[in-house]
């Protein structure tokens, strides 16, 4: 996290992806702060096993594939709902130039959610 607090602080950049293993709540929300000081959108890839963690985001989302039907989760939304988003044929640029339904690859899948939210977790 502090190499992305850097490059926020920077202001060099309007946009920061970073992937994270892990990160506490209160680092978190250190970065939150200093992303909205410094006008800055920061969107953090966390591991399934974060889902249920304390997070100062206004906005979380996941996203699955199940076949030719990609699930966006909106699991918090400040200001807004949670619900569940099913987009059906989607076609993504494939390796051989052509459209293909899309796959994650391995990296992303050990980001997908693992679980359906409980009715505690759909209303944080």
């Amino acid at each position: 996290l502090w190499a992305v607090e850097q490059v926020v602080k920077s202001e060099t950049s309007s946009a920061v992806l970073a992937w994270l293993a892990a990160a506490d709540d209160v680092a978190l929300r250190r970065l939150q702060l200093v992303a909205e000081q410094h006008d800055c959108w920061v969107v953090l890839f966390r591991p399934a096993s974060a889902r249920n963690a304390r997070s100062p985001a206004a906005l979380r989302i996941g996203i699955e594939q199940h076949g030719s039907i990609t699930r966006l989760d909106v699991v918090k939304c400040r200001g807004g709902r949670p619900g569940i988003l099913d987009l059906e044929g989607l076609l993504w640029p494939d390796s051989a130039g052509g459209y293909s339904e899309p796959s994650l690859s391995a990296k992303a899948q050990r980001y997908e959610r693992v679980a359906e939210p409980s009715t505690a977790e759909a209303a944080e």
